[in-house]
């Protein structure tokens, strides 16, 4: 990274350019001029407009002497059937722009070479593109990647090399994506990650190794996506985490990596989400706002941070139209006094595995025990299950007619609260 710093700093300077009185921005039509003033030059001192009328760049007498372009390289509606003729291009200082090209351009070949964009990758519009195939050797941008409105965009390739975004990684109306496939080399992003309206996308994959996010997490009006699974890395956000308006989300544990956190939390609008499970990882002082709206299913919201934020009213709440058990601040505070939020004793730390289960799972603690109670409850705090004057440090729980959803275990011995574990019965 230290070497295309530098070379960012020194590109563009060097002897043959003009350093002054050049134009704004250069089209197509100007370059066969440019070199004949500057036959040394191998770098255009501002912007490259890409043309607006019918035409094969390589036949723009010039553009091959270009290597490197210190402003922006930016194609606003033009007319290319591909961009053929820019293979030449290794650094550009500003952002790469494709805006509503009239041309059916399928892919980025023709960048093949470029190692450096300064800016931002901006796909914005584009009717034909299928793939950002073209993009080999690219290894840093220096802001954001936005990829919006792209209806034909299903393979992102080529992003391999980069595995720190400094800016946003912007998703918006790509409509066919089904996965994130193309980011996987990507462990940080500086700014904040938007999904939205992206209505095929079925899965986070290609997301798997992220690892931190500088700004919010919003995943919007994406219908098809059930599960946050491959956030399972993530462990920093530092803004805030807002799911909004995704009718299939059922299961948010993929967040539970998360601990370093400082922002609010908006949970609205998803339709058969029935838990907050995911979010217990984050400390009840790191949360600056709660909303939790307009989740038909939501039942189950008081996880331990929970309850402690509202319980010390740490910040300010705003808790309706979810289900009983999650329909209020109210309710919430009640759930967390039926379940109990004492610290489990570390001495007695039990787990439950498989989890979630189908038939049947077991319950196992770290020590011997004896003469101790294992309570079953359903979302809303009602004890359905119990088994009594157990010892040993293992134990088969069966299924037995408990239906499909969430369920808290509280482990006691002697009437002493030990500790509670949240299972999935599938």
């Amino acid at each position: 990274m230290i070497s295309l710093i530098i070379l960012s700093i020194s590109y563009c300077y060097s002897q043959g350019c003009p350093s002054s009185g050049f134009p704004s921005y250069y089209n197509c039509d100007d370059l066969e001029q440019f070199v004949i003033e500057y036959p040394d030059c191998t770098c255009l001192p501002s912007t490259l407009r890409l043309p607006y009328t019918s035409g094969d760049l390589t036949d723009y007498i010039g553009l091959s002497q270009i290597d490197s372009i210190r402003g922006t390289l930016i194609c606003d509606e033009c007319e290319l059937s591909s961009l053929v003729g820019l293979e030449n291009l290794t650094y550009i200082g500003g952002n790469v722009t494709i805006d509503e090209p009239h041309g059916p351009i399928e892919n980025l070949q023709g960048l093949n070479q470029l190692t450096y964009i300064g800016g931002s990758l901006n796909i914005w519009e584009t009717r034909d593109l299928t793939s950002t195939a073209g993009l080999d050797n690219l290894a840093y941008i220096g802001n954001n990647i936005e990829f919006r409105t792209n209806n034909n965009l299903v393979d992102i390739v080529g992003l391999d090399n980069i595995s720190t975004l400094a800016g946003n990684l912007w998703l918006e109306e790509n409509y066919l994506l089904n996965d994130l496939s193309g980011f996987e080399s990507f462990s940080a992003i500086g700014g904040y990650l938007r999904i939205w309206e992206n209505t095929s996308l079925t899965s986070l994959q290609g997301l798997d190794n992220l690892e931190m996010i500088g700004g919010d997490i919003y995943i919007d009006n994406s219908p098809l996506l059930e599960k946050l699974d491959e956030l399972s890395t993530l462990n920093s956000v530092g803004g805030n985490i807002i799911l909004l308006d995704n009718a299939s989300l059922t299961d948010i544990t993929g967040l539970s990596s998360i601990e370093t956190f400082s922002g609010q939390i908006y949970i609205l609008d998803n339709d058969i989400l029935t838990s907050l499970e995911g979010l217990n990882n984050i400390s009840a002082n790191q949360i600056e706002y709660l909303a939790l709206l307009n989740c038909d299913e939501l039942t189950f919201c008081s996880l331990d941070n929970i309850c402690q934020y509202l319980n010390e009213e740490l910040g300010p709440a705003n808790i309706s139209l979810n289900s009983n058990g999650c329909n209020s601040e109210s309710e919430v505070k009640d759930h967390c006094i039926a379940l109990g939020t004492n610290e489990i004793d570390t001495e007695y730390v039990f787990d439950i595995f498989p989890n979630p289960f189908t038939q049947e799972a077991i319950f196992e603690t770290k020590i011997q025990l004896e003469k101790i109670e294992l309570h079953i409850y359903n979302s809303f705090g009602s004890r359905i299950k119990s088994f009594t004057n157990l010892s040993g440090n293992r134990l088969l729980i069966k299924r037995s007619h408990l239906p499909n959803g969430f369920y808290i275990v509280k482990l006691f011995q002697n009437k002493k609260f030990l500790g509670t574990k949240i299972i999935v019965v599938q």
